[in-house]
């Protein structure tokens, strides 16, 4: 430890390093000391899973505020996940320990108790939700103002899971807000593993400044090399297997659950679902296989609809490693939690972002320094949107996956998409900064939100209208002095503890087993009623009442099998990179060298279809009663294409990577074509159709005008440019 860096450090934390075993910093710790103890810069720490980001943001954090002492809170670390702020907690409390600070973990899962001790005693490091952190911005300004007066550092955890969000604003407004209460500007400390350009990150962490401005940390050459151990493996609903099982879940799937058993069986590992729904289904069957072979289940499903119990006594249960254990979970334990003993992270079904995956395949491989990941992909011939056999046999769920992995290797990340007006979460701000001053004039919330605040492209007229659109639905009203204050319906909806998160979820059940609480799931999506049976926490269910009044959904076990129900809002949003590497792939015919016998069957057959198709050489082609368009675009395009078509009568449908036109013949479509490239001045707006599109797609856009909800959805979903250069290419075609 004679590092001229390290010297730079407390001494208490080289006797915790000396104490754990470690021998010298990382060298993404050793750079990260000068720029946080120097308080110049914000820093943006990018370096894979189990680097040690965290200890590089922590060791000169905790160095400056022991060397500076003062009262109340230092550090604000916001996380997205409770799960991960709660393993968080455990860890920085190890090293806080040795410094007599307090590390406080808060967010709806932590106890009223425990909350109202943060409050009356010091706390030195405060790890909180954006949800949390609004209550108390709104809720407990005049204290929360007294208690940040000291503050020195914002440290943003797996900062890319907010980044283009709506959460992401709502962090940026917060902020903000922060800042303007303390007239000062505060450091801060973005960390995550999958930053691919720097730039993009230093914009969305603090807009309108340079580069000099920010302290980039990243790994050295030597130490930044991507590897890991990859399979691809393919399954196919081939004809002897055609239909779907009571539940709706595909037969081909139980071949999968079957190979996760026999393949994970006394061993802990990860295996990651798209959805809530696959999640369930694939826990209850490997649950009824442990059950079959009398021996004990190894299999938990793990999802954000779980109960608090439920879910931490499985993290427990990964933490301590002492009994094999499975945990079949969604993006609920893709971030951060430190689970050192899992061997393998299994992923069902396509990934829907390099992103995603990249963090994924750190939560394995921790101990040994070798990530392993195994892809599991149903082709289903069966599906029903699907017009053609043809269309089936390009096999895109197989070659998206290899394309994911691909832009994985080259370090590509899914850049923050284009900022959109947001103004579902600028209605929660209004709402919040009113609340938090007990009032405030138009003019002080235009400054506080948009002149210095996160929403910079809403004009002071847009903004106008947002405030009138919220007169007129009896959120706010005028006083004689001119200050808005929240009126009657406003009043309601922030008394709810909903309000305080800006994404949009459907009315939950509780559901109750002899006074238990198993968790949550949307009610309006699944039409339950008794004797209604369904799949939850891996087992299955019979409904014996449903009480409206307290939204419980009474249940017994059942021992046949159950139906699998909706959870909702789980389809993610695929880019225009991924879709041109899987295009690459069909043309080139080259893959990377991880797929097992029946993916690389799989995926030559997609290959050979392609070719076949003449696809590699034009974008539409005729199958059966179907014209299937492929613009190899991101969802986004894809949809905008979709809804130009629209406008010119043709009906159309998105299916995977592609566009199906039913019933039209070339000559409509040719003068649909012609039709939308002669029209001047299209406009995102122009397309918005509300029999097709959810306008009212975000939590509180339903306050807004029908004029507003059309500017906001084309602004944030509809990309008119390159669905235009799509369709010039298309015309020289027809």
């Amino acid at each position: 430890m004679t590092d001229n860096k390290m010297m730079l450090l407390h001494p208490l934390i080289h006797k915790w390093m000396y104490k754990k075993g470690f021998k010298e910093l990382r060298h993404i710790q050793k750079e990260a000391i000068t720029p946080i103890l120097e308080q110049k810069k914000d820093v943006i720490i990018s370096a894979s899973t189990a680097s040690g980001k965290t200890e590089a943001a922590f060791f000169p954090i905790f160095t400056y505020i022991a060397n500076n002492k003062k009262q109340g809170l230092r550090v604000l670390c916001i996380s997205p996940l409770r799960a991960l702020i709660n393993d968080q907690a455990e860890r920085l409390q190890d090293i806080a320990f040795n410094f007599n600070f307090n590390v406080v973990p808060w967010h709806s899962d932590i106890s009223h108790h425990k909350k109202e001790k943060f409050i009356h005693n010091n706390c030195e490091i405060l790890i909180i939700t954006p949800e949390s952190l609004e209550s108390l911005l709104m809720n407990f300004e005049p204290w929360f103002r007294e208690a940040i007066l000291n503050i020195d550092y914002i440290v943003i955890d797996e900062y890319h899971s907010f980044m283009g969000q709506s959460r992401g604003i709502q962090l940026q407004s917060q902020l903000c807000r922060i800042e303007n209460i303390l007239k000062r500007k505060i450091v801060r400390i973005a960390i995550s593993a999958t930053f691919s350009n720097l730039a993009h990150v230093a914009n969305e962490l603090r807009d309108n400044q340079s580069l000099d401005n920010f302290a980039f940390i990243t790994p050295d050459n030597t130490s930044s090399k991507t590897r890991f151990d990859v399979q691809v493996r393919g399954y196919t609903n081939d004809g002897k297997i055609t239909d779907k099982d009571d539940s709706g879940l595909l037969m081909a799937y139980y071949q999968v659950s079957s190979d996760i058993f026999r393949l994970l069986r006394g061993s802990s590992n990860l295996v990651f679902t798209n959805t809530k729904s696959v999640s369930e289904s694939i826990s209850s069957f490997l649950q009824t296989l442990s059950n079959k072979y009398h021996v004990p289940n190894e299999f938990f499903p793990h999802h954000a609809s779980l109960s608090k119990d439920t879910r931490e006594a499985l993290e427990k249960r990964l933490q301590d490693g002492k009994i094999p254990t499975t945990a079949i979970c969604t993006a609920t334990l893709e971030l951060g939690i430190d689970i050192s003993d899992v061997n393998t992270v299994f992923q069902i079904d396509e990934p829907l972002s390099v992103s995603a995956l990249r963090q994924r395949i750190g939560r394995s491989g921790r101990r040994t320094n070798n990530p392993s990941l195994r892809i599991f992909i149903v082709e289903d011939t069966s599906d029903v949107y699907l017009q053609s056999l043809s269309l089936k046999n390009l096999c895109e769920k197989t070659i998206s996956s290899m394309a994911v992995i691909s832009l994985l290797l080259q370090k590509w990340y899914e850049p923050p998409e284009v900022k959109s007006y947001h103004l579902s979460t600028l209605v929660q701000q209004i709402l919040s900064v009113i609340i938090a001053n007990n009032g405030a004039s138009a003019s002080l919330l235009y400054s506080i939100l948009c002149k210095n605040g996160a929403f910079k492209d809403i004009s002071q007229d847009l903004f106008a209208k947002v405030l009138r659109s919220l007169a007129s639905n009896k959120l706010i009203m005028q006083m004689n002095t001119g200050e808005l204050v929240l009126d009657l319906e406003a009043e309601k909806l922030t008394e709810n503890f909903d309000f305080l998160s800006v994404f949009k979820k459907d009315l939950e059940y509780s559901i109750d087993f002899k006074g238990t609480q198993l968790g949550k799931i949307p009610f309006t999506n699944n039409r339950l009623k008794e004797g209604s049976t369904f799949v939850f926490s891996g087992k299955s269910w019979i409904v014996i009442f449903i009480n409206n009044k307290t939204k419980t959904i009474g249940v017994k076990q059942f021992n046949g099998i159950a139906e699998n129900i909706s959870f909702g809002g789980e389809k993610g949003v695929l880019h225009t990179a991924l879709r041109q590497e899987m295009f690459k792939i069909y043309t080139t015919g080259k893959y990377l060298p991880c797929a097992n016998n029946t993916a690389v069957l799989n995926i030559q057959r997609g290959i050979q279809t392609f070719k076949e198709l003449g696809l590699d050489k034009r974008s539409l082609i005729e199958v059966s009663d179907c014209i299937a368009l492929f613009p190899w675009l991101g969802d986004k395009e894809l949809l905008t294409i979709k809804l130009m078509l629209a406008r010119e009568h043709i009906s159309s449908n998105i299916v995977q990577s592609h566009i199906e036109i039913e019933s039209k013949s070339l000559e409509n479509l040719k003068a649909a074509v012609s039709a939308i490239l002669c029209t001047k001045n299209l406009k995102a707006t122009d397309l918005v159709n509300s029999k097709i599109c959810d306008i009212c797609f975000e939590k509180f856009d339903k306050y807004l005008t029908s004029e507003l909800q059309i500017l906001n959805y084309a602004h944030t979903m509809l990309r008119v440019d390159a669905a235009l250069a799509f369709f010039k290419k298309l015309a020289k075609e027809l």
